[in-house]
């Protein structure tokens, strides 16, 4: 972590990173949008502060090769 005042060029904002790394799941591929046995990735859970930040996903898929391919994706 560095001060913000200092930042330009050397801060990586975990926080933002994480929001950009959720902003690449496919949004028609969450639970909220799929219905019986369509696979989907699920953010479970989300913390962080500047210097890390984790998220928990929950993949869900009914064909194992459909989950695998969901597994290496992320």
């Amino acid at each position: 972590n560095v001060h913000p005042g200092t930042a330009k060029g050397v801060m990586v904002n975990a926080l933002s990173l994480a929001a950009r790394i959720h902003a690449e799941v496919p949004a028609d591929e969450s639970p909220e949008m799929t219905e019986g046995y369509e696979g989907f990735y699920h953010l479970a859970s989300m913390k962080g502060t500047v210097e890390r930040a984790d998220m928990h996903y929950i993949i869900r898929d009914f064909d194992r090769k459909q989950f695998e391919a969901r597994k290496r994706k992320m």
